[in-house]
């Protein structure tokens, strides 16, 4: 089979269809696919998020380790116990 008629049975066609009118960006992302992050609505507010935190955290008294653990783990989602 030549490689042009691989991509022309309806399997292969069905799944870039899928990926690209049924796909979130997010979901493009995770996938390593190709996204657009900056017209994605729940991408930039996600950025902004952290964007805030991090600001938060530089703003933070070295002092304050548990706060600062605390808010790294929330940045970063999963982290081992210690990191």
């Amino acid at each position: 089979m030549l490689p042009q008629e691989r991509l022309a049975t309806p399997s292969a066609v069905d799944a870039i269809l899928i990926y690209i009118y049924m796909s979130s960006e997010k979901e493009k992302c995770r996938a390593g696919g190709l996204y657009d992050a900056n017209h994605d609505r729940q991408l930039i507010e996600e950025r902004l998020r952290c964007k805030r935190l991090c600001f938060e955290y530089n703003r933070l008294d070295p002092g304050l380790e548990e706060r600062r653990e605390e808010m790294l783990r929330g940045l970063l989602g999963k982290t081992g116990k210690n990191f």
